[in-house]
């Protein structure tokens, strides 16, 4: 998380525009933390990452409309996710399209798939841009929501960390020695192995 940290606040908005584009979640929440710390600018880092995850899934989806049986031969378990995709689409439509990016391992498969269906471009261009613009602002808020969480949590310990520091260090040393108690011999407890 340390080097993610340091790439979003060294390259500011290329990072934005790489996480958008392939990444996802991880860059943007440490974007819109960023912004909370007066790095990035909120609103940009919203539209930034959701034109480029937008922008991502129109790809995705081009490539699944023009190469989705080579994309299939190439990644088989792609063809595993087509058949439980299909039922939710038939079953909840374009709440699909805007929730897919939201959906553990339909982040890149989603957009593949729905560019195989007979979905129309310009539905799936309208509703994908639903989602994203969702997915940008809820991302990015959610950083700048931890940043203020995080921020506030810090300026806390700072002001009992000496208390805290005793009090695990009691907590450690009474641990340990509770340790030591039970594993000594059975005859240090003076009890000579006779029953009374």
């Amino acid at each position: 998380m340390d080097t993610l940290w340091q790439f979003v606040t060294q390259y500011g908005y290329w990072a934005v525009v790489l996480g958008g584009l392939v990444e996802g979640e991880t860059l943007l929440i440490l974007a819109g933390f960023a912004a909370r710390l007066g790095h990035l600018d909120l609103p940009v880092v919203m539209a930034v990452g959701a034109f480029m995850g937008a922008f991502s899934d129109v790809l995705l989806f081009s490539l699944g409309r023009w190469r989705g049986k080579q994309v299939l031969a190439r990644w088989p378990k792609v063809l595993r996710y087509r058949r439980r995709f299909n039922r939710l689409v038939a079953r909840w439509g374009m709440l699909v399209v805007i929730a897919m990016r939201f959906m553990y391992g339909m982040r890149w498969a989603g957009p593949i798939l729905l560019g195989m269906s007979d979905m129309p471009w310009p539905r799936f261009l309208l509703f994908n841009l639903i989602g994203a613009s969702l997915w940008g602002f809820l991302a990015a808020g959610a950083g700048w929501m931890f940043g203020a969480a995080a921020q506030a949590m810090l300026e806390d310990v700072q002001d009992v960390q000496g208390w805290l520091l005793g009090g695990l260090l009691l907590l450690a040393l009474g641990f340990a020695g509770w340790r030591a108690w039970r594993t000594r011999p059975d005859g240090a407890n003076g009890n000579n192995g006779t029953s009374g």
